[in-house]
């Protein structure tokens, strides 16, 4: 599922924008997240040479860029603004058409100054605005790049942060996301079932740590690739703790 994602020097307009029980074999580590990247922070942005004054009157015409929180298909186009303390600024712009879509972000700092340029590729031209949520519950904003919608829920390439950069960690396919009190991320999934994983970021890494479904009124784990990062030595164990979070009862 890998997806290519390239973090280059942004270009220049200013703006704001868990040995395991594993059910079926033994705790292995989980393989690297999908999709290669690379983060750099730029200096205070300033016009390049190949900017041209046609170029820069193409984009002053487009106008003000309306919150992605608004949902206007007619116009991918939008920008964000971070609540954590960094007080970053997104402006997201989104070219082509179908499934071979290319979603460009430019992070800006409070100041207006050009932070970061984040491309991802392949994003359907009508999947859902990216949007910032803090998925672990560390006080920052994390960057979640909707790529494809099927029914399962919404396919997105997450970008973990780390100071005032975004990192590709991999991808995951939810209906729900939520944060635990002890810093998980926790995606559901509507079908089969009612299907939880919970993961944790491990050096700018998006880890899947164990599965529950529920049926009915049972709950059971019955995948745990990375038990042991839990803490917990037993699946017994472990069930009765995931089982009993809020991610899942309520």
């Amino acid at each position: 599922m890998g997806r290519n994602s390239a973090v280059c020097f942004a270009f220049a307009v200013t703006m704001t924008v868990a040995g395991c029980d594993n059910v079926s074999g033994l705790d292995t580590d989980a393989s690297k997240a999908s999709g290669p990247s690379t983060s750099s922070a730029s200096p205070a942005a300033t016009l390049p040479a190949i900017m041209t004054p046609a170029m820069t009157a193409t984009i002053a015409a487009s106008g003000p860029l309306s919150p992605c929180t608004d949902k206007d298909p007619t116009k991918p186009d939008c920008t964000l603004q971070s609540t954590d303390s960094t007080e970053l600024g997104f402006t997201v712009r989104h070219t082509g058409t179908g499934r071979n879509g290319t979603l460009t972000i430019e992070v800006t700092n409070p100041d207006g100054t050009a932070a970061q340029s984040i491309t991802e590729s392949k994003v359907e031209a009508d999947a859902p605005r990216p949007k910032l949520l803090d998925t672990d519950a560390d006080g920052r904003d994390e960057l979640l790049i909707p790529l494809t919608v099927g029914p399962g829920g919404t396919e997105y390439a997450v970008y973990h942060a780390t100071g005032t950069e975004f990192t590709r960690a991999g991808e995951f396919t939810t209906a729900t996301i939520t944060s635990t009190s002890d810093g998980y991320t926790v995606t559901a999934a509507t079908v089969p079932g009612h299907t939880y994983t919970f993961w944790t970021y491990d050096s700018d890494k998006l880890i899947p740590l164990l599965t529950a479904e529920v049926t009915n009124t049972e709950c059971a784990i019955t995948k745990a690739p990375n038990l042991s990062r839990t803490g917990f030595t037993t699946l017994s164990a472990a069930q009765s703790h995931f089982c009993a979070d809020p991610a899942i009862t309520n």
